[in-house]
């Protein structure tokens, strides 16, 4: 079981800092798919579109906990797990 320390500082910059590195990645793949897409390689563009999606989604979720100032094992799990990919499949 995963225990989570009260919500302090650090742990906002670290979510706020964890959310800007989840953005970037989403824009790095999101350019990478227009690559791959321009080339006609369309569904390697579509892969990394859907990837791009959930950086974008991950780093909203973790600047809102930031500025709500919660962390906790309901949010933490529901980012780890993949349930919400289902309808992807």
């Amino acid at each position: 079981m995963t225990s989570f320390p009260p919500f302090d500082d650090q742990i906002a910059a670290n979510l706020r800092n964890t959310s800007r590195l989840c953005y970037n990645n989403g824009n790095n793949l999101l350019v990478e798919s227009n690559i791959l897409y321009d080339h006609e390689h369309y569904a390697r563009s579509v892969s990394l579109a859907i990837l791009s999606e959930e950086e974008f989604a991950k780093s909203m979720i973790l600047e809102i906990c930031s500025q709500n100032q919660r962390w906790d094992k309901e949010i933490y799990d529901g980012i780890k797990r993949h349930e919400k990919n289902k309808p992807w499949r």
